[in-house]
């Protein structure tokens, strides 16, 4: 067998290499490395510059890949719903049951994440020593039936869009004066814009936790629909305003990146950029030359192959480019791994008797 076959069927293995470089700068107190999940919401390649998009630039997610490894080849699901429980469980939506998009505050029915029935990311991450937060989009729960919910999922701390509620109006808004659920209740931020709230929730999350390993997953509200008009722009169409978004998603990842360098964790930081589908289909960007039509919602290409970057200075060689397989279910056990916990022992942390897909 070839190395780039082994590489293709032993994905998991393949990313744990890029991290085994011994460490050379210990710049905290402690070994284990910071994770930083950053999730977009609803955008595929064709709106990312290093992946060849010809519509718009991205210097900062651009930056971000350069000092890492680009992955060519990383597939999500096609929904927003299924991907997220996927990156949650480590496991494929045949077996964790989310197999369509369903908004819980929304349409309700009963359904909700259950962290006792399925396994839970976060929960790891805290029995392992870290400081675990969220900021952004949910939606798997409906925090008026379970305000404790993302507690119950190992955070300690978070800052969210509760979804859309139903008979809630104001609830709608995750953009301008959107409306925020906390360990205070949920309110709307009146002439705020959201994702400057998540953004400012995690670099104050990052500044007053440095000192200790951190779990931070971002998975922010932008560039989902309604496209909408931001601080920085204004537009008078929809692509005007999508292409503003994901200029606005591209400044917040750098605003975020040079926190870490500010507080001298960015060298033990591993950053994780990616998308959890494809882009709305009704945008048509140009990749390399290119029309691509948005795939959210379709198993073609652009609803599923996703820009995933990673980067960890202290680890990964600057410049790096892959085309191995890989898949958000891989994420778990690496997750994991990297916060020195064997996805076996993750099931002693329950009496349920797990199954992660990834590994």
């Amino acid at each position: 067998m070839s190395d780039r076959n082994k590489i293709i069927l032993y994905p998991i293995l393949f990313l744990l290499l890029i991290f085994s470089c011994s460490r050379t700068n210990a710049q905290k107190e402690f070994d284990k490395p910071n994770i930083l999940f950053i999730l977009v919401d609803d955008l595929g390649k064709e709106w990312v510059s290093c992946y060849g998009a010809d519509n718009v630039k991205t210097p900062e997610i651009d930056k971000l890949a350069a000092s890492g490894m680009l992955f060519q080849n990383f597939y999500s699901m096609p929904q927003c719903t299924p991907t997220r429980v996927t990156f949650l469980t480590g496991q494929y939506p045949f077996r964790h049951g989310w197999i369509n998009h369903w908004d819980v505050p929304r349409w309700g029915g009963g359904a909700h994440f259950d962290e006792q029935l399925n396994p839970c990311l976060p929960l790891g991450m805290k029995k392992a020593g870290y400081k675990t937060c969220i900021a952004g989009k949910w939606q798997i729960d409906d925090f008026r039936v379970e305000p404790d919910a993302l507690e119950k999922c190992g955070f300690d701390d978070y800052w969210m869009w509760t979804g859309g509620e139903t008979d809630v109006s104001a609830s709608g808004e995750r953009y301008q004066n959107p409306y925020i659920f906390t360990r205070n209740g949920s309110e709307t931020k009146e002439g705020k814009f959201g994702p400057d709230i998540f953004r400012d929730f995690i670099v104050d999350f990052i500044r007053k936790n440095k000192e200790h390993p951190m779990f931070i997953y971002y998975p922010m509200v932008l560039t989902h629909t309604p496209l909408v008009n931001t601080p920085d722009e204004s537009a008078p169409d929809n692509l005007g305003k999508h292409i503003a978004m994901v200029k606005y998603t591209d400044k917040i990842t750098g605003q975020i990146i040079q926190v870490l360098e500010e507080e001298r964790i960015r060298d033990n930081t591993v950053v994780i950029w990616t998308t959890d589908n494809g882009t709305t289909r009704k945008i048509t960007g140009m990749l390399n030359g290119h029309a691509v039509e948005g795939g959210k919602g379709m198993t073609k290409e652009s609803g599923i192959c996703a820009p995933f970057i990673v980067s960890w200075p202290e680890k990964i060689k600057s410049g790096g480019y892959s085309d191995a397989l890989i898949d958000m279910t891989d994420l778990f056990p690496t997750f994991l791994e990297l916060a020195g916990i064997d996805s076996k022992e993750f099931n002693s942390f329950s009496d349920q008797n797990f199954t992660i897909d990834g590994k």
